[in-house]
């Protein structure tokens, strides 16, 4: 398959995936904001926020990463500051949800485990909505590994080989001429020229979207679960 195929396809495919998820998450909004959800947990306020990261990952994965750069517009390379923004924002976007996922799972098991510790934050949405900010304000500073990208311009030759029939007048015979012509391509890319910063970037940015998460919830619902055997027995 080739790469204009495959971009047409998740451009297509996009294009069905990005309403239905603006519409699923703006509803879950609204029903998780419900008073009924909210008076004795936290957990219809903390779904109803990661329903907003959905949002922000959406659009930002589907329209910054499929829709413009099938129009020819990539943001990141436009200068050097589209491309140290959209690339820090890009990956911070992404990594919103599973932060939020870890919160719920947090309360699920404060809840279950310790439901009378850690009141002063758990009674108090607005201390809840601080501690999300203190977290996204760490995560953030914690992806300014990227500040070291740059726009970087490579050109790349090609040989293009043709074949041109002559006919000789003299001998009235055709010959075969191979012609060789060199083509340039130049293209520009965001990137970092140092390869120590861009693995450590990436590897924060793995850390930070999966392992953590995934190793912090594998941990409290392992703990919950063994609670909860353990109760009913």
């Amino acid at each position: 398959m080739s790469a204009t195929s495959t971009t047409a396809i998740n451009f297509y495919s996009s294009v069905v995936i990005l309403p239905v998820g603006l519409v699923v998450n703006s509803l879950g909004v609204f029903v998780f904001l419900r008073k009924s959800l909210n008076n004795k947990t936290n957990m219809g306020f903390l779904y109803s926020t990661l329903c907003i990261c959905n949002i922000v990952a959406l659009v930002t994965s589907i329209f910054v990463t499929q829709f413009l750069p099938f129009y020819g517009l990539t943001l990141a390379t436009l200068n050097g500051f589209f491309c140290e923004f959209i690339t820090i924002w890009k990956n911070f976007a992404l990594q919103m949800p599973s932060f939020v996922q870890v919160l719920i799972s947090l309360e699920m098991f404060v809840g279950v485990c310790y439901p009378n510790k850690f009141r002063y934050i758990r009674s108090n949405k607005k201390r809840i909505l601080w501690l999300i900010l203190c977290i996204f304000i760490c995560a953030l500073c914690l992806n300014l590994f990227y500040i070291s990208y740059d726009l970087r311009t490579t050109t790349t030759a090609t040989n293009v080989v043709s074949y041109i029939n002559r006919t000789n007048s003299t001998t009235n015979k055709t010959v075969t001429e191979r012609v060789t012509t060199i083509t340039y391509s130049t293209r520009t890319r965001c990137s970092s020229v140092d390869l120590g910063l861009r693995f450590a970037a990436d590897l924060i940015n793995i850390a930070l979207r999966n392992m953590i998460p995934f190793t912090i919830m594998l941990i409290v619902n392992i703990l919950l679960t063994r609670k909860i055997i353990l109760s009913r027995q």
